[in-house]
């Protein structure tokens, strides 16, 4: 503690201890102070996003626009000619004569009577003449077995009867046929 000078210690002494035995009154209150500097605080959080508003209304519709113009048709256009005829082609020269064709074709037969069993019986063409054809008959019940050309001038059948006589005919189909 700081003491004042001149004033021994003793006597302050002293004296703080008689003012701390009594009291005095109590003073008048005195004036307020002056304010102090005032500062702000951070910036706080943002706070949370508020509902959504309500729609706004439609907007009135545009006018139409006016139609547009129509064009103009074309025009058509002209038809073509008609081509010319072509000229007639050439006649082609004539082909060669063919070969002559059968003629006088004829059926020849030949006759077999009192026949029993199986049995082959022919008949040939006149000479010059090809066979065409041929087949044959037969009575009693007979069957005919086969019937067939022999050869290019002669035809061939055969029959058989199990029991009892029969009679054949063989028929040749012949014809005249020229040379090659």
């Amino acid at each position: 503690m700081k003491l004042s000078r001149g004033i021994p210690s003793s006597v302050l002494v002293a004296l703080l201890l008689v003012l701390a035995g009594c009291s005095g009154e109590d003073g008048e209150n005195g004036s307020n102070g002056s304010n102090g500097l005032s500062t702000s605080g951070d910036e706080g959080e943002p706070g949370p996003a508020g509902d959504k508003g309500d729609d706004g209304t439609n907007g009135t519709n545009g006018t139409n626009g006016q139609p547009g113009v129509d064009g103009v048709d074309g025009t058509n256009g002209t038809n073509g000619t008609n081509g010319t005829d072509g000229t007639d082609g050439t006649n082609g020269t004539d082909g060669t004569d063919g070969q002559d064709g059968v003629s006088g074709q004829h059926i020849v037969t030949a006759v077999y009577t009192s026949q029993s069993g199986r049995k082959t019986f022919s008949v040939d063409c006149p000479t010059g003449e090809v066979v065409l054809g041929g087949g044959a008959s037969g009575s009693g019940n007979s069957d005919m077995v086969s019937s067939y050309p022999s050869s290019t001038t002669s035809w061939a059948v055969s029959m058989n009867k199990a029991n009892g006589n029969y009679d054949a005919t063989v028929y040749a189909v012949c014809a005249a046929v020229p040379a090659s």
